[in-house]
């Protein structure tokens, strides 16, 4: 899981050339301390074949299954169909995509349940195949992580900055605006815009001023505002897995069935799905489809970047926001295309001052 997060961050999409450029070390096992000061970065290629031939052992060795804060074949087997799918090999990430929906561990919440998806404890969960377990005595209230994009109470009403935690990050305008399409979808419970007299108030501290759309995902557990067990993996995500494996296979019809089973948990009208069905033959394809649906799903877990880059499409940012910050006089329009070189991040110096072997990404 390590190596291949790291992989996405510091080294380039695989498909984009099999995988050929610069990746990560590979810190084995068999390695001694002073080893791992001297070595060269591998190839991505040869980091994802590392991440599989473990995930593989492991799925293979892991013959108890456990709840779900815990690591298990199932667990080994979702992010092996994310690392397929990755690579670009469909008919993999559906084989291990199939293993998770049909092993009957897991279940999607249902459309009562689902608002409150992030509120609950993870062992409780039916959907949730892998999270990072914080107990209540591990709440760090405004070192956590949810303090960046929440401030309010411990019923989700928004509240002023620095009020429970920072709330210095939002959903985009871009975001909301594209959710708010269709006012019936449960997933703007994970939103809690912070109003001021019915509207929408505004972070003059940024230029241009942005809205302040808290995000949730990351608080409220049990109760308590800052505390939460990060989703890494769940059942949403092994559909759209099949579904874009399906729709990049010609599968049009399956991968739609798929995404149509969000949409309809998410509760939004049947009018939505027959008009889902005749815009994606009409002008979008089912690729189209699949990846807006991931937009919606998964916002603020770690995939849309990454979902953009791997499928040769750009980054667009053109609402307000921080990223204005860096550019005089502020300009809101960003478009980062997947060929750029800010689609990896910089070794650390510190890293590269450690070990002189390791290479800089290019600037």
């Amino acid at each position: 899981m390590v190596h291949f997060n790291l992989v996405r961050v510091f080294g380039r999409p695989y498909a984009q050339d099999n995988g050929s450029s610069p990746g990560v070390p590979i810190l084995s096992e068999d390695l001694t301390e002073d080893q791992k000061l001297t070595i060269a970065r591998s190839s991505v290629k040869e980091v994802y074949d590392f991440v599989l031939a473990d995930l593989l052992k492991a799925a293979d060795l892991m013959s108890v299954e456990k709840t779900n804060p815990f690591a298990s074949r199932q667990v080994a087997n979702a992010l092996l169909a994310r690392v397929y799918l990755y690579m670009e090999d469909n008919g993999k990430a559906i084989e291990f995509a199939d293993k998770v929906i049909n092993s009957g561990k897991y279940n999607l919440l249902g459309s009562g349940e689902f608002g409150n998806y992030f509120r609950g404890a993870p062992e409780g969960n039916s959907e949730t195949i892998f999270a990072i377990r914080h107990t209540k005595t591990q709440d760090e209230d405004f070192s956590a992580i949810g303090s960046m994009y929440y401030s309010g109470d411990a019923a989700g009403n928004a509240k002023d900055k620095a009020e429970s935690g920072w709330g210095e990050i939002y959903a985009s305008t871009k975001y909301y605006n594209f959710l708010s399409e269709n006012p019936s979808d449960i997933r703007l419970n994970f939103l809690s815009p912070y109003r001021v007299g019915g509207v929408v108030k505004l972070n003059t501290s940024l230029n241009p001023a942005t809205p302040m759309y808290y995000i949730n995902k990351y608080n409220l557990q049990e109760g308590v505002i800052n505390l939460s067990s990060p989703v890494y993996l769940r059942l949403a995500e092994m559909y759209l897995i099949r579904a874009e494996a399906n729709a990049k296979l010609g599968n049009a019809q399956l991968s739609l069935d798929d995404v149509n089973k969000l949409r309809q948990r998410a509760n939004l009208p049947a009018a939505a799905l027959h008009t889902l069905g005749s815009i994606a033959a009409a002008s979008k394809t089912a690729l189209d489809v699949v990846l807006e649906e991931r937009w919606l799903e998964l916002a603020f877990e770690g995939h849309r970047a990454y979902d953009l880059f791997r499928n040769n499409r750009p980054v667009v940012r053109n609402y307000p926001g921080s990223h204005a910050l860096n550019s005089s006089p502020a300009n809101i329009n960003q478009t980062i295309a997947p060929t750029a070189n800010r689609v990896v991040f910089f070794i650390p110096e510190s890293e590269i001052a450690k070990n002189p072997a390791l290479t800089q990404n290019p600037l």
